[in-house]
């Protein structure tokens, strides 16, 4: 039997996109105190990792988008997960993330529309594409000399979530009232014909991703996309598996869940 393919972790992110015009999504901005410092100020795909105690009843990566998101989109300020935190990066300090700045407080209303979006994004979430991320060091060494985590190589499983208009318009209303809903990063609202115009680089390769995805709706501005991280790969491995244990017996996977170690 051959030996199974390392990989580091498995990530699951979504691609939420207005189903109208799906050039508009919403992502977010790693902020100054990432850990990462070449992903600072970069946009980044919202969802999250494999790891940890919290990722423990997670059955694919399409629920561990999912738990992320009702995790991270919030009205309210957090610290990250230490568990996450040290299992990524090896690090014990606390860090504060998101809602750095004053914000207006949430109405009951409020509340009930972000409750609204959540319920929308787990309603119209489907799996779409599985890539196979390689990041070698010295790539991040470009924009951070410190580095010295090692290469990366992890897959990452890409969610589609479409949202109509009804709940499209309560997103943007709750982005443009409280600026910021996440309490790990910044979120924001964009368009391919802003991230061109604006110059905005992505994090990790997801520039790749999202040029592919724009290409496939048959946006030709799709080519214009400003690629980041000259040296990554982002190599498409086809449909995302239906479980876990599915990757498990395909990958060898350095990082996950405490009860898997």
């Amino acid at each position: 039997m051959a030996p199974k393919e390392i990989i580091t972790n498995i990530v699951g992110v979504g691609i939420i996109c207005r189903a109208e015009n799906p050039s508009e999504i919403f992502l977010e901005i790693k902020g100054d105190g990432y850990l990462v410092i070449a992903y600072r100020r970069h946009l980044c795909l919202i969802g999250g990792n494999w790891v940890g105690e919290v990722a423990c009843n997670d059955e694919n990566p399409t629920q561990t988008f999912l738990r992320e998101f009702q995790e991270e989109i919030s009205f309210d300020t957090a610290e990250d997960d230490p568990q996450e935190r040290f299992a990524l990066f090896g690090v014990t300090e606390k860090i504060r993330v998101g809602h750095d700045d004053p914000a207006p407080a949430p109405t009951k209303e409020d509340r009930n529309s972000l409750e609204h979006l959540k319920y929308q994004v787990r309603k119209n979430t489907i799996a779409y594409r599985d890539y196979l991320h390689i990041m070698p060091q010295e790539v991040i060494r470009r924009s951070d000399p410190s580095y010295a985590r090692g290469d990366s190589k992890a897959i990452f499983s890409i969610n589609l979530v479409w949202l109509d208009e009804k709940t499209w318009r309560i997103l943007t209303g709750l982005q443009e009232k409280f600026k910021n809903l996440s309490n790990e990063s910044l979120t924001c609202i964009l368009s391919l014909d802003l991230i061109i115009e604006k110059n905005l680089k992505c994090m990790a390769g997801y520039d790749r991703v999202l040029q592919q995805f724009w290409r496939k709706c048959g946006f030709a501005k799709a080519s214009d996309v400003p690629l980041d991280f000259e040296g990554v790969i982002m190599e498409e491995r086809g449909i995302p598996l239906s479980s876990y244990d599915g990757y498990l017996e395909r990958y060898e996977v350095v990082k996950k869940p405490v009860h898997l170690r």
